[in-house]
């Protein structure tokens, strides 16, 4: 019996988790610890991984505006319509988070998703476009195939996966504006059958012949089903940037009022004693900068001026200049 309501319990975790309600979910990864913790009767420590727990991925917060206009593009995509979104931000403005929640909004959707960034443009020369092209052949094998019948002996070189001989070591003999001709029409082809969610952070920094990919992809997206969203550095500047920026909608990731910082430690710590006079000096220490302020709140805790006990967060009454690091 206690097997089943074991079982029981836990399907509800899991049905929760899997919710299509935000609010139905749990918030944080602590949450889903502790929970797990009471329903297979594990002693619930104090532990450090709890508490870096409640400090990973917190909830976002003030970007409200922003979401409504991804998930706009996003629902778009799903009646068939492309476009390009470019999410552009200082360092630490959560770029990349907002990257994440527009991949979630396009799963929750059903809709194929393709997420790349700099590790891939750390293969070198065409390493996003050939992360790209192998990530399309994992998940569209036949249609892969099919779309590349009339320009397999071009796309093979950087994709021998689709067939034709590796060229091994050796540089690609087709030169780059023709490369990428072919797989820009190659990859349009397949969303011609399926809609795809293209999503790279850090476009600013990726290899430059696989830039010039994506900025050709994006003259063509609005044509077919695919939605280009990438997280771009505000003051990168390039000619392909450029040519990228022509047709994108930009989308800017701003740093946080006072309130919404609050609202984000809220998030994190909870509703309690001493948030409002944390969250206003970190506030004045980060000038907003989400990343900054979760750096701060984490030197909170490792110095144990923030401490978690019995399921519950205490923060100090003040904070002097030793508590937090000004830069």
């Amino acid at each position: 019996e206690r097997a089943d309501l074991l079982l029981l319990a836990l399907s509800a975790l899991l049905l929760r988790l899997l919710s299509l309600d935000r609010g139905a979910r749990p918030q944080r990864a602590a949450e889903v610890i502790e929970q797990l913790e009471r329903l297979l009767g594990l002693p619930q420590k104090d532990s450090a991984i709890v508490q870096r727990a409640y400090l990973t991925m917190p909830t976002l917060v003030g970007r409200n505006e922003q979401l409504v206009a991804i998930r706009r593009s996003v629902l778009g995509l799903v009646r068939g319509d492309g476009g390009v979104i470019l999410l552009r931000g200082a360092q630490g403005s959560g770029r990349s988070r907002m990257l994440d929640a527009c991949v979630l909004e396009a799963k929750l959707l059903g809709t194929s998703i393709v997420r790349l960034d700099t590790r891939d443009a750390a293969e070198g020369e065409w390493g996003v476009a050939r992360a790209l092209g192998l990530a399309l052949i994992e998940q569209f094998p036949d249609l892969a195939q099919r779309a590349a019948r009339l320009s397999r002996k071009v796309i093979g070189q950087l994709l021998p996966e689709l067939g034709l001989a590796s060229v091994g070591g050796e540089s690609l003999g087709t030169e780059r504006a023709p490369l990428i001709r072919e797989l820009r029409d190659w990859v349009l082809e397949i969303t011609d059958e399926t809609r795809l969610l293209l999503a790279i952070d850090d476009v600013d920094r990726i290899d430059d012949a696989s830039l010039g990919l994506i900025s050709a992809l994006a003259h063509r997206a609005e044509r077919h089903s695919l939605l280009l969203i990438s997280a771009i550095d505000r003051s990168a500047s390039s000619p392909v940037l450029r040519l990228l920026r022509e047709v994108a909608q930009p989308i800017d990731v701003i740093d946080l009022s006072g309130a919404e910082l609050e609202a984000l430690l809220r998030s994190v710590f909870g509703d309690v004693a001493n948030l409002s006079a944390c969250a206003m000096r970190i506030h004045g220490l980060s000038h907003g900068n989400p990343r900054t302020a979760m750096e701060l709140a984490q030197h909170l805790v490792d110095s144990g001026r923030a401490r978690y006990a019995a399921g519950q967060w205490t923060l100090p009454s003040t904070l002097d200049e030793r508590d937090l690091p000004s830069s």
